[in-house]
């Protein structure tokens, strides 16, 4: 008993101070998206783009309010660079599936699954909450994460883009 109180501690002390901060590097990552093109974020801090990253299921409504608002932002600072990943991490899901969501909601920015492993969404610390999204600058280094969404912080999401890209 002494062992697992003594195990539980230790994970409650060190899951914490391995998560992820704004200010840190973000962990690189090279994941494949619907339509077969790898992605790695190496190749975009190379390239001097800033990144949209986000973690999401296709059954939450604020996945769908954040996926919906980030198509328009795609369209709007696309061309300034930004780059805006969707990982969906739903388990157990097709790739058909996935692609039908896409379609439905007519989103044009990437979308890839991490549903094998979780392996891309658990170095990000992924703990279940969704959307999960992290800002990740022009030098590799993360400026935001932010938990959750909603229609009504779209206005601030969005200064935060604008500056993201700005920078």
């Amino acid at each position: 008993m002494k062992k697992l109180v003594t195990i539980f501690l230790l994970i409650g002390i060190v899951l914490p101070l391995w998560a992820l901060k704004e200010g840190d590097p973000a962990p690189f990552f090279k994941i494949k998206d619907l339509d077969g093109k790898v992605w790695k974020l190496s190749r975009l801090i190379a390239e001097k783009k800033p990144v949209l990253l986000t973690f999401f299921s296709i059954y939450c409504p604020h996945c769908r309010d954040e996926m919906l608002f980030l198509n328009n932002i795609n369209k709007k600072y696309s061309k300034d660079g930004l780059v805006i990943l969707g990982i969906c991490v739903n388990v157990n899901n097709t790739e058909e599936t996935l692609k039908a969501y896409r379609d439905t909601y007519g989103l044009k920015f990437p979308i890839a699954t991490d549903n094998e492993r979780l392996t891309t969404a658990l170095i990000y610390g992924f703990e279940g909450a969704v959307p999960l999204t992290f800002f990740i600058d022009k030098t590799g280094k993360i400026k935001k994460i932010k938990i959750g969404f909603s229609k009504e912080l779209a206005p601030e999401f969005e200064r935060e883009i604008a500056e993201l890209v700005r920078n």
